[in-house]
């Protein structure tokens, strides 16, 4: 048993050691090594490139995060900057409505007659009466629509007065709470004098508060119609006279100077048969009160005949229009223009 066990080890160390120098096994290995060589090169090539990759994506990534950050922000920056575009686009909006409004107002006056373009701005002030009374009006004439178209007519006629008539002296006889006459001043210049007439003594205190109030001037004279002037100086008259047709004994009752109240108020609108007979009165003595240029503006109702004065004003050598009309609450009134 013994030598056979010996004979086994011996005979395994020499198989190893013949199979370590066995050239055989070296230029096998070495072939092998040969044929896997470029694999592992090409595979070495690829890794080198997808670890270049991933460092390229890497750095593509952190771009690409920073640009998130960027958008994120900016969306946080919405709000504030919607808010700012709002009002842009109302800044806008108001822009274009004014421009429109403005194209639409230069397109009507391209549209008027030279004229009536400068009309178009010509506009009196209604003066302010707050303050007056109850018991004022318990005194005088409370402005009413007569009042007013008076008003309009002397508005409408601006440019003629203004501009060609250029009066130097004004006078309203029958003032009343004093709005015409003060309308008037406060739109003429200062070389304008304008005088208010008034046979009731209230009414003159009136019309002097009146235009004190509306900051210009009017000088108030007493008087029956125009008696206190001198003759042939007035260059623009105006007269809302007592034109309510009422019979002669009602006015005979009537005591011109008295301070009676109620004189006083029925004297401002009675005018006795058709309603003329101051208007007649006044119109008489107009050849001595207008002046060469002089102007006279005259409001009548309807059953004052108008036609009839219009052909009476002829024959004294006056021209005469109807400057407007209209119809009120149960009359129908004119204010006619009257000139040489």
């Amino acid at each position: 048993m013994d030598k056979d066990s010996d004979s086994t080890v011996t005979s395994l160390d020499e198989n190893t050691e013949n199979f370590c120098n066995n050239q055989t096994r070296d230029i096998l290995a070495e072939g092998i090594l040969n044929i896997f060589k470029p694999v592992v090169e090409k595979l070495d090539e690829r890794i080198q490139a997808t670890r270049q990759s991933q460092i390229e994506l890497k750095a593509q990534l952190d771009v690409l995060s920073m640009q998130l950050r960027d958008i994120e922000r900016a969306q946080h920056n919405i709000p504030e900057f919607s808010d700012k575009v709002k009002e842009l686009i109302n800044v806008k909006h108001k822009v274009t409505v004014i421009a429109n409004i403005l194209t639409t107002s230069q397109e009507r006056l391209n549209g008027l007659h030279p004229i009536k373009a400068i009309q178009y701005f010509l506009t009196m002030e209604t003066p302010h009466i707050d303050h007056l009374t109850a018991q004022d009006f318990e005194h005088v004439y409370e402005p009413a629509e007569d009042s007013f178209l008076l008003l309009d007519a002397l508005e409408s006629d601006l440019d003629f007065i203004e501009h060609k008539l250029q009066p130097t002296v004004c006078l309203e006889i029958g003032p009343g709470s004093g709005v015409i006459i003060t309308a008037l001043s406060k739109r003429l210049t200062c070389n304008t004098l304008c005088l208010a007439c008034d046979i009731n003594p209230y009414a003159c205190r009136v019309t002097k508060r009146t235009a004190v109030r509306n900051t210009t001037r009017v000088d108030c004279i007493r008087g029956n119609l125009a008696d206190a002037l001198n003759t042939q100086k007035i260059d623009l008259l105006i007269f809302n006279p007592p034109y309510v047709v009422t019979s002669d004994e009602e006015l005979k009752q009537i005591n011109k100077f008295g301070d009676c109240t109620e004189d006083n108020l029925v004297y401002s609108w009675a005018g006795g048969q058709h309603g003329r007979r101051i208007i007649d009165v006044l119109i008489e003595k107009l050849p001595n009160i207008l002046s060469a240029q002089g102007v006279f503006y005259l409001l009548l109702l309807r059953e004052n005949k108008p036609k009839e004065i219009m052909e009476k004003l002829m024959h004294m050598g006056f021209k005469s229009e109807t400057l407007i009309e209209r119809r009120i609450p149960g009359e129908y009134l004119y204010v006619l223009k009257i000139k040489h």
